[in-house]
Formats: structure tokens, sequence, C-alpha cells
């Protein structure tokens, strides 16, 4: 039977590991390089929670305009790519994504995009990047493979955020055609229930 996980359910498990390259003295007092195991623990928030009601759109500062392009479907775009980067691939420049992310947070939440699945589902996310970063400082990060159960589930809510901003592109539900509909409802996009990824 296939399970359905919350973000929050996914803490149950046991942190998954990354590597990080340090050195360190041996009894003998010569140095040697080993690998540093460091956990993570992944955090996976409810979607909902209370953001810094600091700025409004509209306000954004001069960096924020920067980091941002306007357009909510671009931003979103770049947005859900470093994550696939990050915590897929272990790659990117982690400190630019906090940067861009931390702009791209304020400048919508308040917008009526700021209450869509693909703005949530980065919101929960972004703690996972946050928290491995506080762990393992800057890419390269080693992430856990596909076949494992962290893998499959790191994958599935990358890919839920994807699928929530393709959802979201076909426009008005009621102005599709038949066909088109049916299209839109085949599309998976979810705040909190996700299936592990099994391929």
């Amino acid at each position: 039977h296939e399970t359905m996980a919350t973000t929050t359910a996914l803490l149950a498990g046991k942190p998954f590991i990354v590597a990080k390259c340090g050195s360190k003295k041996n009894s003998n007092n010569k140095a040697v390089v080993s690998f540093t195991r460091r956990r993570f623990g992944m955090i996976f928030p409810s979607s909902f929670f209370l953001l810094s009601q600091s700025n409004s759109i509209g306000n954004a500062s001069a960096k924020e305009q920067l980091l941002l392009t306007g357009d909510y479907d671009t931003d979103t775009r770049d947005i859900t790519k470093r994550v696939r980067e990050l915590l897929r691939e272990g790659k990117g420049d982690v400190e630019l994504y906090l940067q861009k992310f931390d702009a791209y947070s304020q400048q919508y939440k308040w917008d009526h995009k700021g209450h869509t699945n693909s703005f949530a589902s980065l919101l929960s996310l972004d703690q996972v990047v946050r928290k491995q970063y506080e762990f393992a400082g800057k890419t390269p990060w080693e992430v856990p493979p596909l076949s494992s159960n962290k893998g499959a589930m790191l994958e599935a809510y990358v890919r839920n955020s994807e699928s929530c901003l393709i959802k979201e592109s076909y426009g008005k539900f009621g102005e599709m055609d038949p066909e088109t509909r049916a299209e839109w409802k085949a599309i998976e996009c979810s705040q909190g229930l996700v299936k592990p990824v099994k391929e």
C-alpha cells in the first residue's frame, strides 16, 4: 500500500548524514584528512506559519529588486530550480539562494500568488535548505540517493513544488475546455501530503 507522509511526519525518522571534508590530528599529532559526518535533521514544518509582517509588496528594496524579476512565475521557477540543485544535486550557491528566497518571500507573501500551493511548498523546502546550510555550510553537499527513504521523500517534495507551478499556470478553471481541464486535474499538487517517489 502506498504511504502518504506529511512534512511533519518526516521528522520521525533518523536524519540523513551529510559528509563534509575536514581535518584532525591523530594520536601522533600528525594531521590527517578525514570526513566529518554531520547529521542533518530534515525539518519540514507546516506550510502555514507566520511570516514577518515588516514589508509588504511594492516596498521591495533596491537590493531585493536586483535579486528578483518582479514576475511571480519567473521568480518561482528560479527558486524551485535552485532548491532542486541544492537538495537533490548537492550543488549551487546556497548563500545567493538564501538572499533570493528572503527577497522572494517578502515580495510575494501579501500578493494573491502567496496563497498558492507553489509558494506554500517552497516555504517548507526553504527550511530544509536552511537547516542543511546550518550543519554543512557551503556546497558541495552529499544528498541522500533516490533509492533511500529520505531521498525518495525529498525528491517527492521538490517534484511537488515543480508540478504545482505547472498546474497554476493553466489559468482559470472555469475557462478551460474539457481536455485542458482533464490535464489540469491529472497534475498532482499538494501543500502537505506527498507520496514517496518510487523509481
